[in-house]
């Protein structure tokens, strides 16, 4: 959760050239009592992995890696200068249904949190959040409830390529 805000111009993290984006492994881990929340391993602060139950989900290469223009992917482990993690988080924006309706859903808007690091250093670089769209204004009970997720090979592009 380091540097975290809303990408505007200027404020993306750098890159140290050729990319790859991870999504990262998620883990539950005890929050309080019996209970427990799944979390990227990003947001497991090292004081609390002893409160992990579990691996929920193994890391993998992000959807959004093999949208990237060839001349900023990395194109094998060798190749790749920074490491992008990007981990989807989901922000309840309302509600379907309303009181009149025996059943209400929640709408929910998609986002990404980016967050760069230099592969050979392991410096951090910075990170940022990637809105995704609001889901539409009106849907039935039963259609969609949540809104296009952001385009994240977009946002990686325009990252500013620092020398190191």
């Amino acid at each position: 959760g380091e540097g975290l805000g809303e990408p505007q111009a200027g404020s993306l993290p750098e890159r140290t050239g050729k990319v790859t984006v991870v999504r990262p492994s998620t883990h539950l881990v005890y929050s309080s009592g019996a209970m427990a929340d799944a979390l990227f391993w990003t947001q497991v602060h090292p004081a609390a992995r002893n409160k992990i139950v579990r691996e929920q989900d193994p890391p993998a290469i992000d959807g959004a890696w093999y949208s990237l223009d060839p001349s900023i992917r990395a194109s094998g482990p060798g190749d790749v200068d920074t490491v992008i993690f990007c981990e989807t988080r989901s922000i309840k924006v309302g509600t379907y249904g309303g009181q009149a309706a025996a059943t209400s859903y929640a709408a929910y808007r998609f986002d990404k949190v980016l967050k760069a690091y230099d592969r050979r250093s392991g410096r951090f670089l910075g990170s940022c959040v990637v809105l995704g769209d609001d889901p539409a204004g009106s849907t039935t009970l039963l259609g969609p409830h949540a809104g296009k997720a952001p385009s994240v090979a977009e946002v990686i592009g325009r990252m500013p390529l620092s020398g190191g």
